[in-house]
């Protein structure tokens, strides 16, 4: 070898990226996940009011649309974001109907309306 000469550095062969079925799988799993987690929560607050029982309902209504979602797959990238922004439409404006702005519950609810917009990405981009 020549004194002046490099060694190639070696390429690390891409990894293979999860393939669409794969990844909705996932995200499926994921959001049956966090809607039975917010809808288990126990309110044994004092001041809950009858006019927050449109957010059992809603995300209800969501896990409904997952567990559909995941008996009959979508077929393509399309079917899977129209079918996942209706899921994602209930739970938003689900959130926006709860009463009281400053309550643990509220900050809950935070997370299935992030993972909708999150976890809805990592399907675009899978193979």
């Amino acid at each position: 070898m020549n004194a002046t000469a490099k060694p190639r550095a070696r390429k690390a062969p891409a990894a293979a990226r999860p393939s669409f079925e794969q990844m909705l799988a996932l995200v499926l799993d994921r959001a049956e996940d966090c809607l039975q987690r917010i809808i288990e929560i126990p309110r044994e607050d004092q001041e809950w009011s009858d006019e927050d029982e449109d957010i059992d309902s809603a995300m209800s209504l969501a896990l409904e649309q997952v567990l559909q979602m995941k008996e009959h797959p979508p077929c393509d990238l399309g079917d899977f974001c129209t079918r996942w922004s209706r899921a994602a439409a209930v739970v938003k404006l689900g959130c926006k109907t709860f009463s009281r702005q400053s309550c643990h519950y509220r900050w809950c609810l935070e997370d299935p309306r992030a993972m909708f917009d999150q976890l809805a990405d990592l399907v675009e981009f899978a193979d």
